[in-house]
């Protein structure tokens, strides 16, 4: 764990000190260290930064590509070996995310790509599924949740587009973490279908820990538990 690491840490970890009340930990929690692939659904984005105080391992998290190219941020995330993503360099990914792997070390992957803004799983890419089957290590699926009560809508222009991304301000996030596993094997056959026939077997574990930790926090305020969409089958590449 390098120096720039920890200041990463330190500074996404003062966001969830001092902007959200508390972190709900639920499930398996089995946070044992070594090499595996953390995978969670994205409503908001600021969900990642309450996984740094909570896994106490190095993390290394698959960022969007154009991220690294801003000012000072962009230099932080790289010398504290977080790892971009690029759309159709799928093979890049994976060799990059696999060193880490190799050196027993977790990399965490949002499946979706993008924010889901609450409003229900997204269309998935192939990354999780191609990196778990180039490497062997396990998946540890996290359902997320926030009451949308403390989510704020932050509107700006970056990489010469206008871009829109939820937020948490206070309240409790909830983080339900299930047991971690290995993807089926599958019959010899179409690559990409397998890929996303394996991708689709994630995205239903993420989806069913999400909607299990949103019953708990409505619970908790005594309000009727319901139904959240469930993931699309349709698939994208990362």
């Amino acid at each position: 764990m390098n120096g720039w690491y920890q200041l990463l840490k330190g500074a996404l970890g003062t966001y969830v000190r001092v902007l959200i009340r508390k972190v709900v930990l639920l499930g398996e929690v089995d946070l044992h260290p070594g090499p595996k692939i953390i995978v969670g659904n994205h409503p908001n984005a600021s969900d990642g930064f309450t996984l740094l105080p909570t896994i106490k391992e190095h993390l290394h998290f698959a960022v969007m590509g154009d991220v690294f190219t801003l000012p000072f941020i962009g230099m932080v995330l790289k010398n504290a070996k977080q790892i971009p993503t690029y759309r159709k360099q799928a093979e890049r990914f994976v060799r990059d995310a696999g060193v880490y792997l190799a050196q027993g070390e977790p990399v965490v992957i949002f499946p979706e790509g993008k924010l889901n803004m609450d409003t229900g799983i997204r269309k998935a890419g192939l990354g999780a599924a191609r990196l778990s089957n180039a490497s062997g290590a396990p998946l540890l699926p996290i359902g997320i949740h926030v009451p949308s009560e403390h989510i704020r809508i932050i509107k700006s222009h970056m990489f010469g587009r206008d871009t829109v991304g939820s937020w948490q301000f206070g309240g409790k996030i909830y983080l339900n973490f299930g047991a971690s596993f290995h993807l089926p094997v599958l019959p010899a056959g179409d690559e990409r279908e397998n890929l996303q026939k394996q991708t689709q077997f994630i995205m239903d574990r993420i989806s069913e820990l999400a909607e299990e930790a949103r019953e708990f926090a409505l619970r908790q305020f005594g309000q009727q538990p319901g139904l959240v969409n469930k993931p699309n089958p349709t698939q994208s590449e990362p």
